[in-house]
């Protein structure tokens, strides 16, 4: 497995700079309120041409840029803000970025691939599932967009408190938020609802850490991830994480008809902003720079990757799964140190490439071609895109593209909080940030050949 990331596809530790189409964007000045220095950050190997990533044509004859990717959609999904939250708890939230912040951020998506109605006749060439996308934001609200319908908005939530996490399994939806609790009046808890898709008018199902009269809330701050798991028992498990540090494993209870806490996983010394799952073992990143790999059978920590060489020397934001049966398992994580790093299921690092800008979320998808890429957001509002094992003949985490506002289009007024993927026509993710936009976009053609 870990030849993917040696010899000729590893390509070095980091920092590759390589051969370029067009004009590098490496320009020193400020943004978000702090001076910024992009020295650091390697230039990549296609430069996209602005017409067609905005308008996707080009009608400049012999255009040096690269036709590489096209914003489909940019979309105003927040409500006007109502109130300054830039106090809020979670990553880079308590960082200033600056700006005229008009909107709230958005903080989280969630993609719903719903089959067609059985009395409903397919369309030739129409994809054999529609497509629709929650969004979740800081202004208390969850939305759905319509893809079928340009992305229309459909319908929206209000949850009372700030929106953390959105995840869609099994035609249910759950939802990580923060409200205040009947209880403690005043003080803001975290809660997770889950709504069952296929019955949208029948009220959500709320998450009780202990008996709902003494304790009815979920964790004691703000749910940040949400990660459907396997239960060991045939079933599907949620593991949701909090500002509180903690984790909890939630099992469904045929008996009680709920979602029962099975498990709580203690060990992180603040915030817990990512999880993922892979080979059997839970990961969990955190604000206290570390990655922690847990056995949910046992509820113990295994390992704990903190400092030293291979750790992060920042707020870990994010960690993703990705792999198959030829490469192997990988797992991805992000940080404000400005680095992703590629690791192995012993928790081995494999490799580690900087941004010159902390990395905010990342997720995996593919070109047209099927070539796989890692998209990653950042924290100044710009997008990297990067190849995977299996891209062409292109080394591991090669930085392929760079979409910034300042030369194409991107994010603005700070950080890129969620980039999604996964379902859907070939190339398509989707972007959103405290700009309060949501963006879809697409890669066009094979990235690996056009890097050439």
């Amino acid at each position: 497995m870990s030849r993917h990331f040696n010899g000729n596809q590893f390509g070095g530790r980091g920092g590759e700079r390589g051969r370029h189409r067009g004009r590098g964007d490496r320009g020193r000045g400020y943004q978000g309120g702090r001076k910024v220095d992009d020295a650091s950050a390697p230039a990549p190997l296609l430069t996209p041409c602005k017409s067609f990533t905005l308008n996707g044509s080009c009608d400049r004859r012999g255009c040096k840029f690269a036709h590489c990717v096209t914003r489909l959609f940019c979309l105003d999904a927040a409500s006007p803000k109502k109130q300054d939250n830039s106090n809020g708890g979670g990553y880079g939230h308590r960082r200033n970025y600056g700006g005229d912040k008009q909107f709230d951020p958005i903080s989280c998506m969630a993609i719903w691939s719903e089959a067609p109605p059985a009395a409903v006749p397919p369309v030739p060439g129409a994809p054999p599932e529609q497509i629709k996308l929650f969004s979740g934001c800081h202004d208390g609200t969850w939305r759905l967009w319509d893809s079928a319908a340009s992305f229309r908005k459909q319908f929206e939530n209000e949850m009372g408190g700030r929106v953390g996490a959105l995840v869609v399994s099994n035609n249910l939806l759950f939802c990580g938020f923060e409200k205040e609790c009947p209880l403690l009046p005043g003080v803001k808890v975290g809660s997770i609802h889950a709504w069952n898709l296929q019955n949208a008018a029948s009220p959500p199902q709320e998450f009780h850490a202990e008996d709902s009269a003494v304790h009815p809330y979920a964790h004691g701050r703000i749910v940040t991830s949400l990660l459907p798991v396997p239960d060991g028992a045939g079933g599907v498990a949620v593991v949701s994480s909090s500002e509180d540090g903690l984790i909890r494993v939630w099992r469904f209870d045929t008996g009680t008809g709920k979602f029962m806490v099975f498990r709580s996983l203690m060990g992180h010394a603040r915030a817990v902003s990512g999880l993922a799952y892979s080979e059997g073992l839970l990961w969990s990143g955190s604000e206290d720079h570390s990655i922690r790999m847990w056995d949910m059978s046992k509820g113990s920590c295994g390992k704990v990757i903190a400092g030293g060489s291979e750790g992060h020397s920042g707020p870990v934001t994010s960690l993703l799964a990705w792999g198959s049966e030829k490469l192997g398992a990988f797992v991805f994580s992000s940080s404000l140190d400005g680095t992703i790093k590629a690791w192995d299921p012993a928790g081995k690092m494999l490799k580690m490439e900087s941004h010159g800008d902390g990395v905010m979320t990342i997720v995996t998808t593919t070109d047209e071609a099927g070539n796989p890429l890692l998209v990653c957001g950042l924290e100044r509002g710009n997008i990297m895109v990067r190849s995977l094992p299996g891209a062409g003949d292109l080394p591991a985490l090669t930085l392929l593209i760079k979409l910034s506002d300042q030369y194409t289009c991107s994010h603005t007024n700070g950080p890129v909080r969620c980039v999604q993927a996964g379902a859907g026509p070939a190339g398509i993710f989707y972007s959103s940030g405290d700009d309060g936009k949501l963006m879809v976009w697409q890669f066009k053609g094979n990235l690996a050949q056009l890097s050439k």
